[in-house]
């Protein structure tokens, strides 16, 4: 009888100590509720709000008081009302447990005073004693859509600028470099000053390029294209032809693919990305430059496109940091890629494609630069 007494104290004791630890954890969740800076909102199947924390009366500006018990509806906007009443509906009968809500169209919330915000928001459910629970966290995304909106802005508008900015440029430069063709076929000059005009002619070409890659990184964005299967080797050949009088000052050897993978793209684009590639190769490569050019079909549906030099290679450091506009690079042999490069990962992101450069750093064994297209 005395050990029969004794189990039950000891079962009444572990009964009292899962209580006072479940009692606990409910005040130590209940204190997570009240701090968190999101909407936490629990409603039951009829859609009646049953829990509205703290942060769920920052956000939309009721009190618990008067909220509890309201039909969600509420605080949804109403040309909204039915599509959301559906979606909670459908997720009860759904087997997953949580969903995130609004992940193609975006959401939005209504405030006491009758105003819309966009929102991100969660919903989770539980069933108790039968009836199925609903919880919903709810972040308030104004100020993150104020910021993008605003950046987007500041976007078109430098991007005008870089185009009003270059016509205008251009336009004096083509006057600059006119009157150094004439003067230089018509001035009957002394060599030495000859060699002044040569020099203002090939700093006004290299004034003309910066401008034009910088209208490219303006356009790329705005434009919109149809994708096209493309012909690669013709492409490649188009860009070696622009290079020619490059090719032949570096006496680079350039080893092409026999056949070429279709992929889709823009033609007149990735030519571009072509000739970046391979200037730059050309440029910082060996000493003759050696260029291999070919294509590897990848298992995921894509075609990578590369370009391996024979140059000294490129540091992790500065692999980081090579696509990124106007990025002056702290080794020498490489300063002039970063405008170019930059152009090349606008164009292959807006063609949803990935560019890439890998090195040892090792010289000789030189870099591969990379793109990535999907294939027709």
């Amino acid at each position: 009888m005395k050990d029969e007494d004794k189990t039950k104290e000891q079962l009444i004791s572990e009964l009292t100590q899962v209580k006072a630890a479940l009692h606990k954890t409910r005040i130590h969740f209940a204190g997570i509720l009240e701090i968190s800076n999101e909407a936490i909102i629990t409603i039951d199947e009829a859609q009646q709000i049953m829990l509205f924390n703290n942060g769920a009366e920052t956000i939309f500006g009721y009190s618990a008081y008067e909220i509890i018990g309201q039909p969600l509806n509420v605080l949804i906007p109403e040309k909204f009302m039915t599509s959301h009443q559906k979606h909670v509906v459908d997720f009860a009968e759904a087997p997953a447990t949580t969903r995130f809500l609004g992940e193609r169209q975006g959401i939005s919330g209504r405030r006491k005073n009758g105003e819309e915000f966009p929102a991100e928001a969660s919903i989770s459910k539980f069933e108790i004693d039968g009836q199925k629970i609903f919880t919903v966290v709810l972040r308030d995304i104004t100020t993150r859509k104020e910021i993008e909106q605003e950046r987007e802005k500041l976007i078109k508008e430098l991007d005008a600028f870089a185009h009003t900015v270059g016509h205008n440029l251009k336009h004096s430069l083509n006057i600059i470099t006119g009157y150094t063709d004439i003067l230089k076929e018509q001035a009957r000059l002394p060599d030495e000053l000859h060699e002044y005009l040569n020099s203002i002619a090939r700093n006004g070409q290299k004034m003309s390029n910066i401008i034009e890659e910088l209208q490219v990184l303006a356009g790329v964005r705005q434009a919109t294209v149809e994708l096209k299967p493309l012909h690669m080797g013709r492409i490649v050949a188009q860009a070696q032809q622009r290079l020619t009088y490059m090719i032949k000052q570096y006496k680079a050897h350039i080893i092409v693919a026999e056949s070429w993978p279709t992929a889709l793209g823009h033609a007149p684009w990735i030519e571009e990305v072509w000739v970046n590639y391979l200037s730059n190769a050309i440029k910082y490569g060996g000493r003759p430059p050696s260029l291999r050019l070919g294509a590897t079909t990848r298992s995921d549906g894509r075609v990578r496109f590369w370009v391996h030099d024979n140059g000294s290679g490129i540091t992790l450091e500065d692999q980081d940091r090579l696509f990124t506009p106007f990025t002056q690079l702290n080794q020498a042999h490489i300063e002039g890629h970063g405008l170019g490069l930059s152009i090349v990962e606008r164009i292959i992101t807006k063609l949803g494609g990935q560019v890439e450069v890998k090195s040892d750093g090792i010289p000789g064994h030189g870099s591969v630069f990379s793109f990535t297209l999907n294939q027709s």
